[in-house]
This record gives C-alpha cells, sequence and structure tokens, in this order.
C-alpha cells in the first residue's frame, strides 16, 4: 500500500489545515487503500484527521504513527479512526468530543447521537463567557441536516475541537457522498463546474425543498459575520474559504474529493451573538 506521510502544519489556523489536508490527499483516489503515516503530527486538527478517518473507513487503509508520540492517547480518547455511531457511546463521554459517525439508516438513533454532540460542545464551551447556545447549534445542525439530505451516502462524519487556552471551537462536518456537481445535476438537471456549484450552494440555491435553500448560506454568515470566524467548503477540486472580510475560491490542482467537506472556526466571542439577525 502507498505510505502517506501527513506533514506537519506551520500553525493551527484554518488555512493551514487546509494546506496540510491538500498535501495529504493530492494524487489519492478516493478508493485507493493507503497508510497514513502520523508520525509527524503533534496535535489532532479536524480539518486534517476527519477526512483521513473517513477515509480508512470507506477504503479500509490503515494508519501508523511513533510509539511515543504524544496524540497516540488523544488518537484513542476521540475514538479516531471509527469514531462513536451509537447515542450510548457517545453519552458515556463528559469531557472529550469524540469522531462521530452518523449513520442514516435509523433517523431516531442519528438525532439522539446528533444532539449528544451537541451537548458536549457546548459542555466543553461552558467556560467561555457570551456563548449563545443556539448560535453554536445552529451551523452544525443545518450542514449535519443538508449532508443527510444532499450526499445520497448512508453515513456521514462530524468532528470537532476545543482550544480552550487560545478560545476558539473548530468544526468539520463531510461525507464521501455524490459531491455538489452531481446533486445539482441529478436533482435539477443542471450541469456546473465544481466551482459554480459550490457558488451556487452559497448563495441559497438548494437541490431540495425551498426551505432547505438557506442553510449553507446562513451558516456561513453565522460564522464569519456573527462569530467573525473562518469558514470553508470542499466538493470535487474546488475550495471556498471566507471570513468576515474576504471570500475566496480557488482549484486544488491533482486533487478530487468525492463528496462535501465543511470546515468552519469559531473564535471566543467578543460580544453576545444573536442567531436570529442571520437566519433567511
Amino acid at each position: 500500500m502507498k505510505n502517506i506521510i501527513v506533514p506537519k502544519p506551520k500553525s493551527d489556523s484554518l488555512i493551514h489545515q487546509l494546506e496540510v489536508f491538500y498535501k495529504t490527499f493530492k494524487n489519492i483516489a478516493a478508493d485507493e487503500n493507503v497508510i497514513f503515516d502520523l508520525s509527524e503530527i503533534n496535535w489532532i486538527h479536524p480539518l486534517i484527521i476527519l477526512p483521513i478517518a473517513s477515509h480508512i473507513y470507506a477504503t479500509n487503509s490503515d494508519y501508523q504513527t511513533r510509539s511515543n508520540n504524544v496524540i497516540n492517547r488523544y488518537l484513542s480518547i476521540i475514538h479516531f479512526p471509527k469514531g462513536v455511531n451509537t447515542f450510548e457511546s457517545c453519552q458515556k463521554l463528559k469531557s472529550f468530543i469524540p469522531i462521530t459517525l452518523i449513520k442514516e439508516n435509523n433517523p431516531i438513533e442519528r438525532d439522539k447521537i446528533i444532539d449528544c454532540f451537541l451537548n458536549l460542545i457546548y459542555r466543553t464551551t461552558n467556560n467561555i463567557p457570551k456563548v449563545n447556545k443556539s448560535a453554536i447549534f445552529y451551523p452544525i445542525t443545518e450542514l449535519v441536516t443538508n449532508i443527510a439530505e444532499h450526499s445520497k451516502k448512508d453515513y456521514g462524519f462530524i468532528f470537532g475541537q476545543i482550544y480552550s487556552k487560545k478560545k476558539h471551537l473548530d468544526i468539520c462536518i463531510l461525507d464521501k457522498g455524490r459531491g455538489l456537481v452531481q446533486s445539482y445535476k441529478q436533482e435539477k438537471n443542471i450541469n456546473l463546474t465544481d466551482k459554480e456549484a459550490i457558488e451556487k450552494a452559497l448563495s441559497g440555491d438548494s437541490t431540495k425543498s425551498l426551505d432547505r435553500g438557506y442553510g449553507i448560506r446562513t451558516s456561513k454568515k453565522t460564522v464569519c459575520e456573527g462569530f467573525n470566524g473562518d469558514f470553508s467548503i470542499i466538493s470535487g477540486e474546488e475550495c471556498f474559504i471566507a471570513n468576515k472580510t474576504k471570500n475566496q475560491i480557488f482549484t486544488l490542482p491533482g486533487f478530487y474529493w468525492q463528496g462535501v467537506i465543511m470546515a468552519y472556526r469559531i473564535p471566543c466571542p467578543e460580544r453576545a451573538v444573536d442567531i436570529y439577525q442571520y437566519l433567511e
């Protein structure tokens, strides 16, 4: 099997997580069986580790670390690479947010797992002032629901990381389904490039019913404008990244993600965040 060395990010910023993610998955086929070498990294970042977990799950790939690697214990704590996939296993966790596998074949169990995940997120942000529960929850629930409705895959993944000293929260949500281009093609018979499909999703033009059309756009506004955070979407060969003042979309050469990845960072809010001013 091909050995893939996962490089250490230059910092924990979302853009540097994206850089490592791209270097890791460049030239890997969606169904390719590989070994991910985590020996160089010394901390877990959601946009890096969750795609690796999902690829291992989908392809029966493997990973390796150094025996003295400081992340080994944490990998075990967050249930890497398989994740938790039942409400009971999620409910047992008190202070760590796990990699969570969301299965669509049991909607009641799925919703219970998502609620448990949300409560773990909120519990770990209780020491951060001025955190509005609904503002924290809205992007997560909307983006998870969006993936469930559009991917045509029977599972997805979600993972969150609290940086308590730096006071910010990173979330990554992904699927390995049909992707945005095929979603628009199959649901609306529209032929789009990956770039056009991302732009259409961000405009609020959903492939589903009108009342579900603004989830991605509103989540992006809540993260970037409400929390002054960073927001990213990856689908196919394109990546969109934004903050409060700047939006960028660019091609990732030699890369293709079969499905959708959405990742964002919420810093500690300097003021109370009113979710309702961003709803459409």
